[in-house]
């Protein structure tokens, strides 16, 4: 209930119901398909880690950084850097993604 529920999320100790993490990790993934669009479901992993709970009404902004670009075969393997954060600047998702590209 405390997803959904703003009296039992209250009575917990929080501000607001909470999203589910899978919702920030959907996010991520949507930004990497957008991106590098359908390798993202052949030769692709995602990792993701919840580090904050992100409030019902709050505001998430994804994000990504290249970590590394390797020669694989005929194309090359991005190594992204992945996050979420709120409009405070505080993490509430981190990960990384491994994507093949040309390969």
């Amino acid at each position: 209930p405390n997803h959904w529920d703003p009296e039992y999320a209250a009575s917990t100790g929080l501000k607001a119901p909470i999203q589910t993490g899978e919702m920030s990790s959907a996010y991520l993934a949507e930004m990497c398909v957008n991106h590098f669009g359908a390798q993202m479901f052949r030769n692709a992993r995602i990792v993701c880690k919840y580090i904050g709970s992100t409030l019902a009404g709050e505001t998430i902004t994804t994000h990504g950084v290249v970590r590394e670009k390797t020669p694989k075969g005929n194309g090359f393997r991005f190594t992204v850097d992945i996050w979420c954060d709120n409009d405070a600047g505080e993490k509430k998702t981190v990960g990384w993604v491994e994507v093949d590209v040309g390969v």
